[in-house]
């Protein structure tokens, strides 16, 4: 299989095979030059001057007659070879005759194909380097895709998938492969309490460094050197940088100071020592024991250290290089990489400040809203208002009343969730539509909207483990078949649907449910939440509309809007007025960036605006269904 193959060997493997080709090209030429060498004659109009040892020029060159032509034979010469051109005799005459240059044209793009390819094959194996590893102590069954499960296709690759459940995203997936093995022993893998890694990436720092941070700073290395190599200095990534910090700072774990006690035989330490000075060993990523993070990080190191030299980095990141020999020397299957190893000197990067907001920032970032033409709205009522819905009738297993919620909470929670399930059933109460609940939690409006709406199929997203296993309780108690559950993160969700909806998605996961929606062509029910938590990520920047970026406010005057629309939560305070107002801002940014895609938005606010700070509804109806 050529994806197993060295580098080099490829190479060498592609080269002798666009050798091959090239001698047999001119081989077959040189027979079809024997067969034909006999000169070929290219008859002109009958009626023509032209004598056969005239010059002459060609006006128009050979092209093909067309099908009228041919079948009607109103131009004789295109009954000889299908193609003609146009000459001009010495004697000044246009006439038209009969070519057979369309075998070198032929030819000619042919070539031109071949050299693209090779060219392009050639570019692809030097800039990509290949691995070879050795997991020879691993069992491997394959499957065809046509015969799995289509909900497979929910999520980008690798997923898991248990019933009516699909997990996505590497630490997720690693997690449920440990948890579903027989050999207790490898269990412990997931720390204590089963939660190494149990936070999603878009919450958990560390989550992100082992999913995202480091194997993207590997690919980087591999296929951007120039990023790492400047002027013959080496630019240390900084995922590695920030391992090494990390492996500086004192041990945090549970029960740390009975470990302690244990570790140093010493039953009289007290608690009321700093962990500073419990002298405990920062042994593997985690603290004193190996866990999944480990492993996960274990072949990014591995392959970092190869390229770049671990001799070199001895004296930079020596606590990096400890934590890699102990895993290395632990009974792990061996992993073998063939890299390139790059020469230089070493080289650190700086970190970025911080954004504090006041309330002088938040008038200024005001003035430049308040001068322009842009108007800030909000029509108050939510789309689908009008549609009457009665709690009676949903199975108590439904309704979030039914479950360990407190009562005033769940309460609320009814009265959010019926503003969405009535926009919602607006849209889709005569339609068989797929319908996505972005960033779920426990399914409490995914789970409803499946009860009402049988005839519509409902996706979960979330990626909380245990949020989606206190959904499965549920979904169990109700029996519902139309509903399914995908355990990711937002970007690895690549379903098809018709309507998207999230309640309360922390700041840029509002957007990147939009985006998803918009990039789908569906319709999309959101109410957003915590607006300060919004940053420029690789998939959405701000502000997200033309009109607000036209104003040339710059990212830190709108995220100081955005900060300031989380001051909504008492009722008294001064400020709550202004933080819904920053609020509308922020949601007008996204209503008018929908409408730029087509989208009809309706911005509105939750019934009564007092179920929840957070009350601004946008529905964007897609001019791409049937509504």
């Amino acid at each position: 299989m050529i994806e197993t193959c060295p580098k080099k060997r490829m190479f060498l493997g592609i080269t002798g095979l666009g050798v091959l080709t090239i001698l047999v090209l001119i081989v077959e030429s040189h027979l079809t030059d024997r067969i034909s060498s006999k000169k070929r004659d290219f008859p002109v109009e009958q009626n023509s001057t032209c004598k056969d040892k005239d010059t002459f020029e060609i006006i128009k060159h050979c092209e093909p007659c067309s099908a009228y032509d041919i079948a009607s034979q109103s131009i004789g010469v295109c009954i000889h070879t299908h193609f003609k051109e146009v000459i001009k005799c010495s004697s000044g005459e246009m006439v038209t005759r009969s070519c057979d240059r369309a075998a070198y044209l032929d030819e000619k793009a042919y070539w031109k194909f071949e050299g693209f390819m090779f060219v392009s094959i050639f570019k692809e194996t030097l800039s990509e380097p290949l691995f070879n590893c050795n997991l020879s102590q691993i069992h491997v069954k394959y499957y065809e895709a046509s015969n799995l499960s289509s909900i497979s296709e929910f999520c980008v690759w690798p997923v898991v998938i248990t019933g009516i459940d699909v997990t996505a995203g590497l630490c997720s997936v690693a997690r449920k492969i440990i948890k579903c093995c027989r050999n207790e022993k490898y269990k412990s893998l997931l720390g204590f309490k089963d939660a190494c890694l149990l936070a999603c990436s878009e919450s958990s720092i560390w989550t992100k460094f082992c999913e995202i941070d480091m194997p993207k700073t590997v690919k980087d290395t591999l296929t951007k050197v120039d990023d790492y190599v400047k002027n013959g200095n080496l630019h240390i990534p900084l995922p590695l940088i920030k391992f090494e910090y990390h492996m500086q700072q004192p041990v945090r774990m549970h029960n740390i100071y009975k470990v302690a006690r244990e570790s140093h035989s010493d039953k009289t330490l007290k608690s009321s020592v700093s962990i500073e000075n419990l002298n405990l060993v920062h042994t593997y990523g985690e603290g004193l024991y190996m866990t999944l993070a480990d492993v996960l990080l274990y072949p990014c190191m591995k392959i970092l250290f190869q390229t770049f030299g671990i001799d070199l980095l001895e004296n930079i990141v020596p606590l990096s290089i400890s934590w890699f020999r102990t895993i290395t020397n632990s009974d792990l299957p061996e992993i073998y990489f063939e890299v390139n190893k790059i020469n230089a000197d070493p080289h650190r990067y700086k970190s970025h400040n911080r954004l504090c907001t006041k309330q002088l920032d938040i008038e200024n970032s005001f003035n430049i809203i308040n001068n322009s033409s842009i108007k800030i709205f909000n029509s108050f009522l939510p789309f689908g208002n009008e549609i009457e819905f009665d709690w009676s009738t949903v199975p108590l297993d439904a309704n979030p009343e039914g479950g360990a919620l407190p009562k005033k909470r769940a309460s609320r929670k009814c009265e959010q969730l019926e503003n969405l399930a009535k926009a919602v059933i607006k849209i889709a109460e005569k339609e068989k539509y797929l319908i996505v609940d972005f960033c779920s939690g426990s399914g409490h409006l995914g789970i409803l909207l499946a009860t009402l709406l049988p005839n519509c199929q409902v996706i979960l997203v979330e990626n909380k483990e245990r949020s989606l296993q206190r959904a499965r309780e549920r979904i169990g108690k109700l029996n519902l078949k139309n509903i399914f559950m995908a355990q990711c993160n937002l970007n690895y969700f690549k379903a098809k649907f018709h309507i998207g909806t999230s309640l309360h998605a922390c700041g840029v996961a509002t957007d990147l449910v939009i985006q998803n929606c918009i990039n789908n062509g569906a319709h999309f029910v959101a109410c957003p939440c915590c607006y300060g938590g919004i940053r420029d990520c690789n998939r959405i920047k701000y502000p997200r509309s033309a009109e607000l970026s036209a104003l040339n406010i710059s990212i830190k005057e709108y995220l100081i809007i955005a900060h300031a629309a989380d001051q909504t939560h008492d009722e008294e305070n001064i400020k709550t007025k202004q933080g819904f107002f920053c609020m509308d801002i922020i949601d007008n940014d996204r209503k008018l960036m929908a409408e730029s895609q087509g989208y009809i938005v309706h911005l509105g606010k939750l019934q009564p605006p007092s179920c929840t700070p957070k009350n601004n509804l946008l529905v964007g109806l897609s001019k791409h269904l049937d509504r």
